[in-house]
């Protein structure tokens, strides 16, 4: 089980919970109340290994649809990406994680998406293949990413 800690984060109420089963893809989004003007967007998405380009394209199609539709709120987006030829180096001063552009389409794609929605991949926890399929995408800073087996 991994967990991810967003500092600063104080739960007020949950305001809307959407699922998206668009395709293969699959995102479930719940909205967060943080105070009387801002909103925390939390999505859990699910990207199958026989999923296509156009498949993530449409859930990053959502990830972009939130984050545009909502500027001032902070989003978090946890889940298995299932992209395995990505390599994520640590950045050098910060806690978050920066990707060496692949040749497959995914790749591309994801890291494209990612970039320009300016939101950073903090998850630096392999899986026993030394595969880091399960990402961490946040637009707030500092956020820590821990392995805890049970």
């Amino acid at each position: 089980m991994y967990v991810a800690f967003v500092p600063r984060l104080i739960l007020m109420s949950i305001i809307s919970l959407h699922c998206q089963c668009e395709g293969i893809c699959q995102d479930l989004w719940i909205s967060i109340n943080i105070g009387s003007s801002r909103q925390f967007h939390l999505c859990c998405v699910y990207v199958p290994p026989y999923a296509s380009v156009e498949n993530l394209k449409t859930h990053l199609h959502n990830v972009s649809a939130v984050r545009q539709n909502h500027e001032k709120d902070d989003i978090l987006v946890i889940g298995d990406y299932n992209i395995p030829n990505i390599s994520w180096t640590k950045h050098n001063s910060n806690n978050y994680y920066r990707a060496f552009i692949t040749t497959d389409g995914f790749g591309e794609s994801l890291i494209d998406s990612f970039n320009y929605l300016e939101v950073q991949q903090y998850n630096g926890v392999y899986n026993n293949n030394g595969k880091l399929l399960d990402l961490v995408f946040c637009s707030i800073d500092h956020v820590f990413v821990n392995l805890h087996i049970y």
